[in-house]
């Protein structure tokens, strides 16, 4: 493969990780304010507010995802700069 063809996939890899993290940080969000939904129905606390829980889920989950991907991304980067780019032979001594 060539070195371009791999940062294509790195890239790709990274932008899946991306959705996946940020969909489980904006999934858990939602799981919480039902959870707080129901805690107010019972009266154990206010009614929560559905734009301040879905705005700190989002905002953990882009921090969150960024983080994953570009440590992804960086990691893949890195091992496609450093391998060897296969022009070189190695010649057997006879």
């Amino acid at each position: 493969m060539t070195r371009r063809l791999l940062l294509v996939l790195w890239i790709v890899i990274a932008a899946g990780i991306w959705n996946v993290v940020f969909d489980l940080h904006v999934s858990r969000g939602e799981r919480q304010y039902l959870r707080l939904v129901a805690e107010a129905t019972l009266g154990l606390r206010e009614a929560p507010s559905l734009r301040e829980v879905t705005t700190t889920a989002s905002r953990e989950g882009v921090r969150a995802a960024s983080t994953w991907a570009l440590i992804v991304l960086g990691t893949g980067c890195l091992s496609v700069w450093t391998r060897p780019d296969g022009k070189s032979e190695v010649r057997s001594q006879k």
